[in-house]
Formats: structure tokens, C-alpha cells, sequence
């Protein structure tokens, strides 16, 4: 009789470990790279901040008065402020955003930039102040822990919630929200 050595398939051990341990690269790849881009939002967001704060200051320095004592006599409508950091040079027309005199500008988190003049009783601040719109509140924590003192409702920076203080759950953090900064 006659034996015949059979082919055998499938894959060895080793091999099966070799793509595990790629599909763990490649994993852990993503995983890294979801945060790194988070960090860099919120670094950008962090710097719009200090950017269009600094630019409330030069335009007093570089005019005499701030730009908020204009909006009320001469222009009209939400979003006036940043026409007038743009006509006095000071803030691009951007043609990557598409900005127009009037338009607001637009922050990493893909949503805008707001500024009120003359806040609402119950508002964020009692004084004008921006606000970048629907934030992911861990990022708005984020952003407040680095130019302020890290607390929902106290300091410079605020979110624009009635909780006195981040919330701590994955599911509430993932929610959206306006974080404001006094000017």
C-alpha cells in the first residue's frame, strides 16, 4: 500500500500571530490618530480664543475705542464685530472660509464664532464675550482647563449650560455646547 502525504490547510500559529499583532498596529494606529486629531482641535479652538480676544484690545489700541461701542450706531445684526475687525485690517477675508465682512468665523469644531455686545439678563457673562457654538463639551473642558481655571461656571471661560461643573460621564462629555470667553 501506498501512503499519501496530504496537503495540509490552514494557517500555522506564528502566522496567525503575525496578523494579529498588524491588526493590532493598525488598531491602535487609529486610536492614536482619532486623539491626535482631537488635541490639535482643541489647540486651534484654544488659540481662535486668544487670537479674536487679542484682536478686541489691538483695535482699541490701533482706533481709541473698542469696537463695541461702534455696534450699537453704526452696523446692525449679529456677527458685526468681526466686519469690523476685517475693515480695520485686522482679520483676514478669507477666501479658505469663504468670509464676507458680516460673516462669523468658523472654528475647528466645524461651527461658528458668535460675539454678544450687550448680554441678556441670565447670560453667560454681564459684559460682551464670543462664544464658539456646539462644542463637544470634553474638548470645551479642555480648552477651559488650559486658558482658565477649569471650571464650568466661573473665570473667563464658561460653557453656556446651567451645570456648575463638567459633567464627568462619557455620554454627557460627548454632548455639544457653547463655550464662551469674556472679553
Amino acid at each position: 500500500m501506498k501512503y499519501c502525504k496530504s496537503k495540509q490547510a490552514g494557517f500555522t500559529l506564528i502566522e496567525m500571530a503575525v496578523v494579529l499583532v498588524v491588526l493590532g498596529i493598525l488598531i491602535g494606529g487609529a486610536i492614536k490618530g482619532k486623539d491626535i486629531l482631537q488635541k490639535a482641535k482643541v489647540n486651534n479652538l484654544a488659540s481662535d480664543f486668544q487670537f479674536y480676544s487679542g484682536l478686541y484690545y489691538q483695535y482699541k489700541d490701533q482706533n481709541g475705542y473698542l469696537a463695541s461701542s461702534l455696534i450699537d450706531s453704526a452696523i446692525e445684526g449679529d456677527g458685526t464685530i468681526w466686519a469690523l475687525f476685517r475693515q480695520a485690517g485686522l482679520m483676514p477675508k478669507s477666501a479658505i472660509d469663504g468670509s464676507s465682512d458680516n460673516t462669523n468665523p468658523v472654528h475647528s469644531f466645524d461651527d461658528e464664532f458668535t460675539y454678544t455686545h450687550a448680554p441678556a439678563e441670565g447670560a453667560v457673562f454681564d459684559q460682551a464675550y464670543i462664544c464658539a457654538e456646539n462644542v463637544v463639551l470634553s474638548a470645551a473642558r479642555e480648552v477651559d482647563l488650559k486658558l482658565d481655571d477649569g471650571l464650568a461656571k466661573s473665570g473667563n471661560i464658561r460653557i453656556s449650560t446651567e451645570d456648575e461643573v463638567y459633567p464627568t460621564t462619557a455620554e454627557a462629555l460627548a454632548a455639544e455646547t457653547s463655550l464662551c470667553q469674556r472679553l
